[in-house]
Parts: structure tokens; C-alpha cells; sequence
């Protein structure tokens, strides 16, 4: 995002309420994440001036940070998100990487509709609770990874959730649904980073 000074154009900059001063201060608001926020501002100044690329710029960005996080808890907002930023793309590689964000999204939102959440002490599971081969494994590998959990915590001193970070989110697919959500097949074991992301088409076993 492009802050004070960056968004120079033909308007003031002398009344709280101009373009430019709410523009710079959405861009506060958005280094502070405080991201409905900003995004509202970004919205009313590119409503007012919606030639100026500065503006269009800011917002799409915030569209993006907003969705990235949705797509953690929301995947249909995130994907509604990942559309509206779409109109701010400013070239056609942005536009091709926008979608294919909210193509995700989308498919996440699919895959996950019926899920069902259960969660431990250090780890949140979501899964079809309507699979019997996923449910006769889960508690088993509940009792694991909170096993692993406290012996990675012995070994480097560090246990995330004590520390305040949100509880470790494992998401079980089966292997179409693993591949529709991250472009891989089931050959790849799991995807890392945000919710951890496996194929299991049969967890007992």
C-alpha cells in the first residue's frame, strides 16, 4: 500500500476529510490490521476518485490481505473478497493470480462445506464427519500429534499455543478434494503453512 505523500493528485490535502487524508490514513488502519476498516475508507476515496491508480491500488491490496486471512475461517467471503479485488487488477498477471486465488477459495468453500470441527488442546480438526474411514482414525491421531506437540515443545523450547498463537488447524480431504483445494496429488504427503492441509482416503488404515 502507497501511504502519506505517495497519493499526490490534483486534490487537497489541507481538510481531514479529502481524498488524500483519508487515503493515508486507511493505509494506517491497514498497517495496523484493522482491515474492515480500511477497506471501508479505500472504498469511499476510490468511489470519489476512481481513476486514480494510487487509490485502486490501496484497495485491492487490502481486498487481498482481508481475503488471505478469510480464507482460513470464511472461503466464500474470502472468494467474494478475491472478486471484487479482480476489478482493481491493474494488468493482466495480477488479474490471472487474483483468480486463481479466488478459484481456490472457491474450492475450499466446496470441499469444506459439510465439515465438521473438533479440536483438542493444541489442535483443531476439520473433517467430513460423514466419513467413517476418516472418523475411526481421528482420535488416534489426535492422540499423536498432541504427543508430538509436547516433545518438538521439549526439544526447541517453544510451545506456539502456550504463547498465545491460534491452536494448529489439520484439515483431512479425501485425495480429489486435496488435489481441487492445492493443485497437488496425493503424492505430495500434505501442504504446510496456515491450516495444514492432508489427503487421508482412509485414516484407519
Amino acid at each position: 500500500s502507497q501511504g502519506p505523500g505517495d497519493a499526490a493528485s490534483a486534490e487537497g490535502a489541507g481538510s481531514t476529510n479529502d481524498p488524500v487524508h483519508r487515503n493515508n490514513r486507511a493505509v494506517e488502519l491497514l498497517e495496523g490490521d484493522q482491515l474492515d476498516e480500511a477497506i471501508e475508507l479505500f472504498e469511499q476515496v476510490v468511489s470519489e476518485a476512481p481513476e486514480n491508480d494510487t487509490y485502486r491500488a490501496n484497495l485491492r491490496n487490502a481486498l487481498l490481505r482481508r481475503a488471505n486471512e478469510l480464507t482460513k475461517t470464511d472461503p466464500d467471503a474470502a472468494a467474494a473478497d478475491y472478486e471484487r479485488a479482480l476489478e482493481f487488477a491493474a494488468d493482466d498477471a495480477t488479474r490471472e493470480r487474483i483468480a486463481g486465488m479466488r478459484d481456490r477459495a472457491r474450492a475450499i468453500a466446496s470441499e469444506e462445506k459439510d465439515f465438521v470441527v473438533e479440536s483438542t488442546l493444541h489442535f483443531t480438526f476439520r473433517f467430513d464427519g460423514a466419513r467413517e474411514e476418516i472418523i475411526g482414525g481421528v482420535d488416534e491421531l489426535k492422540v499423536i500429534l498432541e504427543a508430538a506437540y509436547q516433545e518438538y515443545g521439549e526439544i526447541f523450547r517453544r510451545r506456539p499455543v502456550e504463547e498465545g498463537e491460534p491452536r494448529i488447524e489439520v484439515v483431512l480431504y479425501r485425495s480429489e478434494g486435496f488435489h481441487a483445494v492445492t493443485g497437488l496429488g496425493d503424492w505430495a504427503g500434505a501442504v504446510f503453512g496456515g491450516p495444514h492441509r492432508l489427503p487421508a482416503d482412509d485414516l484407519r488404515a
